[in-house]
């Protein structure tokens, strides 16, 4: 079976990059077909050396959501093995079209998530996982949380923390008789609890000594000096600060007793899976921690478990385990071995792996047959359709035509990326003859000329039919294109254009556009005035060219229905709101000058602007939508279009028939008409039942016609729909 891992690592912690990286390479000795993926704001430095590959991209869970997408599409894996992402709606939309995924969960999310994380997985965290095939957590009781998620059964799997036995040697110990030496080496964090081994340090009334050495940083560290100082510990407690990895070993040779966990019951988790115990237990080092470890239950003679509270330790079981040694001088090597068969990747895998044999079996009836190994390293080239298309002004001349031709026909195609045998024109039938009479001039010239295909222009449909077309047309092979590039005729390119994508292309497949600069008359980059808008990529980068296919399918492609022109502006909002797009475009990038809108009259080209962000509502702050509203009602005598042309957008794009309801309730209001005015908010809010707007707008009508129970409830409505709407509501509404 072909396997595919994914993990959306936001913080690259080496311990983090090797764990997913020893699954990773685990599963492919005993699977060949096995490929493994990193998602993350790392860096390419950091992810040297590692059996998966990396695309790093800055944060954004919508990028990588596209990315895990983009895998699948291209891999076809017949599971995926998912570190859990947390939950998004652009996880829902992945999962209802992924082949079975199996999720790795190591916490249980609601208790670590804050602020709008925490919201989002309460939002479209059961509505995601009741779509896996199966759960493999870290402990049972994270598989019981998950499985409360969703309304039906699933199968689950325990695999705690692994690690490999040879990246910890086996201990050659040397500890002092003069104490107890105890060693507790990590990034200290509230869950390690040292504050309870202190005090049960200062508690004790026998004979022996006792003293701890702590090796690491961490946010709590400066907590257990004052608390050792205060408790007068004094030479009892040593800090050693960041050690290296020979230096370390050392420490852990002189001593008698390894320091585990002492606190995770504090993130409300009783079992879990520390490295820190697998790597105590590698190196035949006796150790105790409070609660329960997932792979040593029940408990081992070389582990003691404390009480999973507050309760300072119990020192009398640490003085029996250091004493254990002694007492039976064969431990250090039953430890390992204990380790090296419970704990290590290589044992946990051949489990897991068994596991996701058992989940295909019982959801298709047998195992998929054995498919070549994918060559990740070296996927085929991305075939690329150029489309010409007739700017929004008069058409380009002969001459510059020619030389538009002559620079497509001269691109330099390399590695990931390579021109389709065809090259797509889209226009009215007269454009059409010109440019075929043109091509069939030019391309002679050119040995490895492709062909021409041609698209006439279907009546009123616009540039979303042609474009749409052009990406699904099949070529002089047979096959529509991966990647298509619009270009206005006339454009002339660049030699090499097309180089600068190679790389990202072939080893990035989660980038779905190359970014252009959209520049006025002036060639100064050109953006919309008096909203605060997001900027979309370096120097105001809000137009883009090379686009996947299954990006246009997923936000419904080119839209005609801007009544003012602002197409593009509203296809690639549509694209930031919908998720298909991350908020800041891929790096590598085409550039090139793409036509300024055409020029509008300030106050007409606020209105078009106002009319985008009303449609817009996820992408733009509330106060540019309130603002929005403002200018949209008082500007009925402007280029507002008439009824009929409204009717006819609206009969040609009916799914938007939520935002033609409130556009005419905003004129309506403009012009006074207030009843009018709430019956198309209400047939807004019909339409669109996530939408704050049509309530925000009723709770100001009817606060102005005196209707104060009415306002209160449309006011709880927007509140719903749309958190920090209150300075915008009427006066009072809040408050009944």
């Amino acid at each position: 079976m072909r396997i595919l891992c994914l993990a959306v690592l936001l913080n690259t912690l080496p311990q983090l990059l090797k764990k997913f990286d020893a699954e990773v390479r685990r599963l492919r000795e005993l699977e060949p077909d096995t490929h493994g993926f990193v998602l993350g704001p790392g860096t390419p430095q950091e992810m040297r050396g590692y059996s998966f590959r990396c695309l790093c991209r800055p944060f954004d869970r919508a990028t990588y959501m596209n990315a895990a997408q983009a895998l699948a599409e291209s891999l076809r894996p017949d599971i995926i093995f998912f570190r859990y992402p947390c939950a998004t709606r652009q996880l829902l939309r992945f999962m209802r079209a992924a082949p079975p995924v199996i999720f790795e969960h190591n916490t249980i999310e609601e208790t670590e998530l804050l602020h709008q994380e925490l919201v989002n997985e309460r939002l479209w965290g059961s509505a995601s996982l009741s779509y896996a095939a199966g759960f493999c957590g870290v402990t049972d009781e994270i598989n019981r949380y998950e499985l409360s998620r969703i309304d039906h059964p699933a199968p689950t799997f325990i695999m705690g923390n692994g690690i490999e036995p040879e990246s910890v040697p086996a201990l050659d110990f040397h500890a002092p008789q003069d104490a107890v030496h105890m060693l507790s080496a990590a990034h200290f964090s509230q869950w390690h609890a040292l504050e309870r081994l202190l005090a049960g340090m200062a508690r004790y009334q026998g004979e022996a000594r006792f003293v701890l050495h702590l090796a690491g940083e961490g946010p709590e560290l400066e907590k257990y000096r004052i608390i050792a100082r205060q408790l007068q510990l004094g030479d009892a407690v040593r800090f050693h600060g960041q050690l290296d990895q020979e230096a370390l070993r050392q420490l852990a040779a002189s001593c008698h007793v390894g320091v585990g966990s002492l606190g995770h019951h504090r993130i409300h988790m009783i079992q879990y899976a520390a490295l820190k115990h697998r790597e105590y237990c590698l190196q035949g080092l006796p150790f105790f921690f409070s609660g329960n470890d997932v792979d040593f239950m029940p408990l081992p003679p070389f582990v003691a478990a404390m009480p999973a509270d507050e309760s300072p330790v119990d020192m009398d079981k640490v003085l029996r385990l250091a004493r254990l040694s002694e007492e039976q001088p064969d431990v250090h090597r039953q430890m390992r071995q204990y380790a090296e068969d419970h704990c290590s990747w290589q044992s946990k895998m051949r489990r897991l792996h068994a596991f996701m044999g058992e989940v295909l079996t019982a959801r298709n009836g047998s195992l998929p047959p054995q498919r070549p190994t994918l060559e990740v390293e070296g996927p085929a080239p991305a075939t690329v359709r150029p489309l010409l298309t007739l700017p929004a002004s008069d058409a380009p001349s002969a001459e510059a035509l020619t030389a538009g031709l002559h620079s497509l026909l001269r691109q330099q195609y390399r590695g990931g990326v390579t021109l389709c045998r065809d090259v797509a024109a889209a226009g009215p039938a007269d454009w059409l003859d010109q440019i075929r009479r043109t091509w069939e001039e030019i391309s002679p010239a050119y040995a490895d000329a492709p062909a021409l295909l041609t698209l006439p222009q279907a009546g009123e449909a616009g540039p979303c039919a042609s474009w749409n077309a052009a990406a699904e047309a099949p070529g002089a092979d047979g096959y529509a294109p991966q990647w298509l590039l619009p270009l206005l005729a006339g454009d002339v390119l660049r030699e090499d254009m097309l180089e600068a994508p190679q790389q990202a292309v072939r080893h990035q497949p989660e980038i779905s556009c190359i970014s252009a600069r959209t520049s006025g008359p002036d060639g100064q980059p050109w953006k919309p005035r008096g909203f605060q808008t997001l900027k979309l990529g370096r120097e105001e980068a809000e137009a883009c060219l090379l686009v996947r296919r299954f990006l246009w399918q997923a936000v419904g492609g080119m839209r005609d229905c801007q009544p003012l022109g602002l197409t593009d502006w509203l296809f690639w909002l549509g694209c930031l709101e919908e998720g298909a797009l991350r908020r800041s475009l891929p790096r590598a990038g085409i550039v090139r000058a793409v036509p300024a809108p055409q020029p509008l009259a300030e106050a007409e080209e606020m209105e078009a602007l106002s009319q985008m962000v009303i449609r817009r509502t996820s992408v733009f702050p509330a106060s540019s939508v309130i603002k929005a509203h403002e200018i949209l009602a008082g500007t009925a005598a402007l280029r507002s279009p008439e009824a009929s042309d409204l009717a006819a957008l609206e009969s040609r794009w009916p799914e938007e028939a939520g935002w033609f309801a409130l556009y005419r309730g905003l004129l309506h209001e403009g012009a006074g008409r207030l009843p009018e005015a709430l019956l198309h908010y209400r047939l807004a809010a019909q339409h669109n039942e996530l939408d704050w707007q049509p309530w925000l707008r009723m709770a100001h009508l009817h606060a102005r016609l005196g209707q104060r129970a009415r306002v209160a409830d449309d006011a709880r409505r927007a509140l719903e729909l749309r958190a920090g709407l209150e300075e915008f509501l009427p006066a009072g509404a809040c408050g009944r």
